[in-house]
């Protein structure tokens, strides 16, 4: 919440209320979906990846704190070619603890700067009513709201290439 009250500072006074509503909708509505995901494991038949970042994450992060021996990332699961991520998943469960929702609330907060950043890129592209409706978009459109709210790598590289697209755009300016 610091760090999206942080990025709404950034914006005209006129624009932030309307927008800190939206963020805080879209911010809740992944939460939801991360917390129904995880009481209801059925529901998770489309993300079958989280299962190799949750639990190698796990591993990595106990075998930091001495709980289990050193894990091989040669010797995990052939199918994911990602150890960054599984680092970045082991960090997160090292440090806040290894709480499936950890990885789901970091994915879920990433997506709702996706949501800020679409609306900062398209107010200055465009005009600041276009960029409401991009941010609503990029708030509540399905797929949008769903993979945030998976322990996935894309929602973090979705955000990572908008602020890049910001940064650069900055850049031109």
């Amino acid at each position: 919440i610091p760090l999206l009250a942080g990025l709404l500072r950034s914006l005209p006074h006129a624009e932030r209320r309307r927008l800190a509503r939206v963020l805080a909708a879209a911010f809740a509505l992944r939460l939801l979906l991360s917390i129904l995901f995880d009481t209801i494991p059925s529901t998770r038949i489309f993300h079958e990846d989280t299962y190799t970042y949750e639990n190698t994450g796990r591993l990595i992060a106990a075998s930091w704190a001495h709980e289990a021996p050193p894990v091989n990332l040669g010797n995990t699961d052939p199918n994911s070619p990602y150890p960054g991520f599984l680092m970045f998943c082991a960090s997160l469960f090292y440090v806040f603890g290894r709480f499936r929702l950890v990885i789901t609330a970091f994915t879920s907060l990433a997506g709702t700067v996706t949501v800020f950043m679409v609306y900062r890129l398209t107010s200055r592209m465009f005009h600041s009513i276009v960029a409401y409706r991009a941010a609503l978009l990029a708030a509540f459109f399905p797929s949008m709201a769903l993979w945030s709210a998976m322990a996935l790598k894309d929602p973090i590289m979705i955000m990572l290439i908008t602020i890049a697209l910001d940064s650069l755009i900055a850049l031109r300016r």
